[in-house]
């Protein structure tokens, strides 16, 4: 496999597991929670939890600053990148742990704030893939305005979603943890989180919009922009 490019962030080791019983008895309680709050078994990373909610429980998920959503409408959502997936009304949701932390927590919305964030897998030559990898970045809008707040994660059903096909970024091919529902969905649990709980909080870039702007005009499929 072709090397991968140093600014993304690969997903951090996962750490002391905690008792399977336990996660299983959190991950049950997304059946009852009937759109509230549930928390993840003491001593395991919020991100561990969520993770493992997508991956060993099938569920997916959205982060939101809003803690009181009880039915998420389909919208067409402001997407510069070039794949028409991103452009489609719909649901969004990730099929990740990690990402959609970041957008429970980043302080949206704030006037003139931008930011480019993904979470993708690179796919080798023999079709398997590789492990999760990152990038984040915020072009502040006000220095003076907080970059972060506390936020919600909320569990979603899969069914009625799919996911984005695989697609090129330069000279790589990428799966992304991206999925889409053309229908309203009702959360299934939400998950308080804090930025704390980002574990990327200390690598996340800061850029100018205005620069950005410049380079993705010259080159459109030059993502993210250095």
């Amino acid at each position: 496999m072709e090397d991968i490019e140093p600014y993304w962030l690969p997903r951090p080791p996962l750490g002391d597991r905690v008792a399977e019983s336990d996660l299983e008895a959190a991950a049950a309680s997304v059946h009852t929670a009937d759109g509230g709050w549930v928390q993840p078994p003491p001593g395991l990373p919020v991100w561990v939890f969520l993770d493992r909610l997508v991956h060993s429980f099938g569920y997916l998920l959205h982060g939101s600053p809003d803690p009181g959503i009880e039915v998420f409408e389909p919208r067409t959502p402001v997407d510069y990148s070039p794949d028409d997936f991103s452009k489609q009304k719909a649901v969004y949701a990730a099929g990740d742990g990690i990402w959609p932390i970041f957008y429970a927590v980043v302080s949206r919305p704030q006037p003139g704030l931008r930011f480019l964030n993904s979470a993708l897998q690179f796919v080798r030559h023999n079709g398997a893939t590789s492990g999760m990898h990152y990038f984040f970045s915020v072009s502040p809008g006000n220095a003076l305005a907080p970059l972060w707040r506390n936020g919600t994660v909320y569990v979603l059903p899969r069914k009625g979603f799919s996911r984005q096909p695989r697609e090129r970024l330069g000279r790589h091919v990428i799966e992304e943890p991206h999925w889409a529902s053309p229908s309203p969905v009702r959360p299934l649990a939400k998950v308080a989180v804090v930025p704390a709980d980002f574990p990327f909080m200390g690598k996340v870039r800061k850029h100018d919009a205005a620069e950005v702007d410049v380079k993705a005009l010259k080159d459109p499929d030059g993502y993210p922009w250095l």
